[in-house]
């Protein structure tokens, strides 16, 4: 079991230490959300490079663009130029979009998503083969153009849905899921359908999952990072964990009021989106989830005092488990 921790909505300087700490704790990866323009986030490419210049070896993930709020094309090329860089330490997430990138745009949600996100990994194959790109799809228009050159980048879809589990088994490297943990089982058995259906045996399977360790458990940190899953996490996932009625109000609330929405997290609904408690705890809920996951990332988005304390605790109780 590998483990990866994404950044959150910290300032530059604050991400460049925050993945150093990351870096020397053990990390494997360090992630940053294409949630721009939202409120307090930043543009996660040039986070990523600032991080890349100021670190060694880890792996750096965008979890994940999205083909609606900026062009596919724009995005290939902004990570042709980051891997020119830093080399071959760049993961590529693409997914259908959610609430925090595509609600401050009034960019409907969404516009065949399937579609768009499967001609969206088209496109970038072509782009990072360094060969000429036309390309007219459903969604996605692209007139005759390369990149400057080629580069080895893996793309993973990020999803919560079914259709883009399946579409991740059939053509892309990688998925980035975080659904509720106990419907983990379901969206891999899609991701199984597609790697049946394209004759592979398997992708990189990343769980990005809501961690608190204390012996309190920090619950009332995670609900805000729970508030952002919920709104896009589908109807069956959460009947699953009979969290719906929860889910309804919290995604009406984040429209207009985050903090608010937060607040109405219960604490059943932390425990079946996240992974806390004691690092005993943890390191357990942890081993329940290993043998389907290859990569899990940690998130939580509170103050950066408190994600410098959960790096030292995963270098500390939690990595050395595994």
């Amino acid at each position: 079991m590998k483990f990866g921790i994404e950044l959150g909505s910290s300032g530059m300087r604050d991400m460049v230490k925050l993945s150093q700490a990351a870096e020397q704790a053990g990390f494997n990866s360090l992630w940053i959300a294409d949630h721009v323009p939202a409120y307090m986030w930043r543009d996660p490419f040039i986070t990523m490079t600032a991080i890349g210049l100021n670190t060694e070896q880890i792996r750096l993930g965008c979890g994940v663009a999205n083909p609606y709020s900026r062009h596919v094309a724009i995005t290939g090329v902004a990570f042709a130029s980051m891997a020119e860089l830093l080399g071959e330490r760049l993961v590529l997430g693409i997914g259908a979009g959610g609430t925090l990138p595509l609600r401050p745009l009034d960019i409907k949600m969404w516009n065949k998503p399937v579609a768009a996100v499967r001609e969206s990994v088209q496109v970038f194959r072509q782009l990072f083969d360094g060969t000429p790109v036309d390309f007219r799809g459903e969604v996605i228009p692209f007139v005759n153009t390369r990149l400057f050159g080629k580069c080895s980048i893996p793309i993973h879809i990020g999803t919560r849905g079914p259709a883009l589990s399946r579409l991740a088994g059939e053509i892309a490297d990688g998925i980035i899921l975080n659904p509720p943990l106990a419907a983990l089982p379901a969206y891999l058995e899609k991701v199984r359908e597609g790697l049946r259906e394209s004759g592979r045996s398997k992708i990189e399977v990343i769980e990005f999952v809501p961690v608190g360790v204390s012996d309190r458990g920090k619950v009332e940190g995670l609900r805000a990072t729970v508030a952002i899953l919920v709104p896009t996490t589908p109807r069956w996932a959460l009947e699953m964990v009979g969290e719906v009625e929860s889910a309804a109000k919290v995604s009406e609330m984040i429209k207009s009021d985050r903090p608010r929405a937060a607040q109405l997290v219960p604490e059943h609904m932390v425990r079946s989106f996240a992974i806390s408690g004691t690092a005993r705890s943890c390191v357990e809920q942890i081993e329940a989830v290993q043998s389907d996951v290859d990569e899990l990332v940690a998130l939580y988005l509170p103050s950066t005092t408190e994600m410098f304390e959960m790096i030292s605790t995963f270098q500390r109780d939690i990595i050395p488990s595994f």
